[in-house]
């Protein structure tokens, strides 16, 4: 899918989701189950916010929240099982970094990991306090397989669920009612970035300089081989050393004020400097050779998961 398309994707899914989130209420998405109800009033119970996923969210608000946007129905429709019988669990035991996982019988099919934050790591972005930050996001489908339209990328052990623009968007919708500046996230690999760029800017102009390059001198290649040889070292700059992904600070800016730092004629200048010296050559040979064994070994410890996590719920039943 082209830019344009993935840009026109991208806007239907948010006017919708917009006008969906304008009708749910707060107390609706503090919903939490009966059995949370001790926790939050008691005096020795946990407290308010503990319940809560980062202090605003109940389990149930969550739930009819995704019912109403249709993402339950759309993930299960993909998984092939009905909605009823997908899992919603918080894990909210640290007060700092909260846990919501969605999971289809013993199969994890969703894992997001978010904490609250002052300032990106990064920068000090003036007029801005307050971020949201996405630590972790797993989208998988484990009782599907890769196949040459949709080929394994890496840290992939099973095929994602097609719903990244969707969870891109309720990230900032609720970004937007914790009246935060800002949803910052860590890209682990290329892909990642690749799939954000959409929505996201590094938050050092430099980081975004040059990941602007790496896609510029790899936009004749697929997005698999791009992230495989990024991954695997067959990456190379101008001085001929591999390129070693790391996984910096991105933003995806929802205030005036984050949106100002990222169009600032100062970051503008540091991106373009670096962009038009940094250079990438892909060593396709190279990738050649590990990328199969690579391959190999991601089937082998995924079906070993998938088996595991089936076993372990037989167990259970």
């Amino acid at each position: 899918m082209d830019d344009d398309l993935i840009e026109r994707y991208l806007r239907r899914v948010e006017e919708r989701y917009r006008r969906i989130a304008a009708s749910i209420t707060p107390a609706e998405l503090h919903a939490h189950p009966e059995a949370d109800l001790d926790d939050l009033f008691s005096p020795t119970g946990r407290g308010r916010g503990s319940a809560l996923f980062l202090g605003y969210y109940g389990r149930d608000g969550i739930l009819e929240a995704l019912r109403r946007y249709g993402l339950l129905d759309q993930v299960a429709r993909t998984v092939g099982c009905p909605p009823e019988s997908l899992t919603l669990r918080l894990d909210l035991d640290d007060p700092f970094h909260h846990v919501l996982r969605l999971e289809a019988g013993p199969h994890l099919l969703v894992e997001l990991r978010m904490h609250l934050q002052d300032h990106p790591s990064e920068a000090r972005i003036p007029g801005a306090t307050g971020f949201t930050c996405c630590e972790w996001l797993l989208l998988q489908h484990p009782g599907r397989r890769f196949t040459p339209e949709r080929p394994r990328l890496p840290g992939q052990l099973h095929p994602g669920l097609g719903i990244g623009a969707e969870v891109q968007t309720l990230l900032a919708l609720l970004t937007e009612r914790l009246g935060r500046h800002g949803l910052l996230a860590y890209p682990a690999f290329y892909h990642t970035a690749a799939m954000y760029a959409h929505r996201f800017r590094f938050v050092d102009p430099a980081a975004e300089g040059r990941f602007r390059a790496l896609r510029r001198d790899g936009a004749s290649l697929p997005l698999d081989v791009v992230s495989w040889a990024v991954e695997l070292g067959c990456v190379c700059d101008a001085a001929g050393v591999p390129l070693e992904w790391q996984a910096r600070e991105e933003m995806m800016p929802v205030s005036e004020a984050a949106r100002a730092y990222l169009e600032s004629p100062e970051y503008a200048a540091i991106r373009e400097a670096v962009e038009r010296c940094s250079l990438y050559r892909f060593d396709l040979a190279l990738l050649a050779r590990r990328r199969p064994v690579a391959e190999r070994e991601a089937e082998a410890i995924g079906r070993r998961a998938y088996e595991a996590a089936r076993q372990a719920h037989s167990r259970g039943s």
